[in-house]
């Protein structure tokens, strides 16, 4: 039988996963609508919905945060946004990647309550969606 969820623990991690995700809308938007050339016009659509996920994401963590009795942390560092449409994707996929790692290390895989399912249940759909996304970054550079 598991632990029960330590509260301050899954804020804390919560919290650590919050601004990478909400950089992650950021740096998509921005791509979105600045990545140049046919690629550029190519992926537009897609970043903007992958965009649009990702902060629906920051709206689901935040509020799981708050649940159990955190305060969200938002300090966003400003995403690096390379000129050309390759480096542009290779940026996003690197810095998707470290924001998946910390999805997948935000679960509490050990908790059997309800705060620990349900906290594992909504990280599962984000580090699914997440995967997704970053297979379709992988993809346009092939």
């Amino acid at each position: 039988m598991g632990e029960t969820t330590d509260p301050g623990s899954l804020a804390a991690a919560l919290n650590r996963a919050l601004p990478l995700v909400a950089r992650d809308a950021v740096a998509l938007s921005v791509v979105a609508g600045t990545l140049p050339g046919p690629q550029g016009i190519a992926l537009a659509e897609p970043l903007r919905e992958m965009a649009t996920a990702n902060l629906r994401d920051v709206e689901r963590l935040a509020a799981r945060v708050a649940s159990v009795g955190g305060t969200p942390s938002l300090a966003i560092d400003e995403p690096a946004l390379p000129k050309t449409w390759s480096a542009s994707v290779k940026r996003l996929l690197a810095d998707g990647q470290k924001t998946l790692q910390e999805l997948v290390d935000a679960i509490p895989a050990d908790a059997d309550d309800p705060e620990g399912e349900a906290t594992e249940h909504l990280l599962e759909h984000m580090v699914n969606r997440k995967r997704a996304e970053l297979e379709l970054l992988e993809r346009a550079l092939r």
